[in-house]
């Protein structure tokens, strides 16, 4: 099952949401603040750059705070501490997060969210246009 990691206000996850719901793509949506232990390991254990991936170079209302936070998590020292950090401040983090089993997406993409659709489909979407 595909999850959707989001947080309130972000264009980017609202475009992910209509892009599965348009293509029939069954998921799970998770706000960031209510991400669990098991899927930060998940989320992280597909990442090529671990926590440095997750976070967001500049947003947050308060710039100030949002490089302390950044900060925090660099120098986090357990899961169970990093995963604090993400709950209380998700807005310090990319959003969607889009992963399933064995693929990670973080942001939204037009062209990469297309690696969710189910290999059958896309193996139809093919064959339809190569007849064409």
């Amino acid at each position: 099952m595909i999850k959707v990691f989001v947080k309130s206000g972000s264009g980017s996850c609202r475009s992910a949401l209509k892009w599965l719901k348009a293509y029939k793509i069954p998921f799970e949506t998770v706000h960031l603040k209510d991400l669990k232990m098991k899927e930060l390991v998940h989320i992280l254990s597909l990442t090529d750059e671990g926590v440095t991936q997750l976070k967001t170079q500049t947003r947050g209302t308060n710039t100030a705070n949002s490089h302390y936070i950044r900060t925090r998590v660099d120098e986090s020292e357990s899961f169970d501490e990093l995963l604090d950090i993400i709950n209380e401040n998700p807005e310090c983090f990319k959003a969607p997060i889009i992963t399933d089993n064995n693929k990670l997406l973080i942001g939204y993409n037009e062209d990469e969210i297309r690696a969710f659709i189910p290999r059958m489909t896309r193996d139809v979407q093919w064959q339809t246009l190569t007849a064409q």
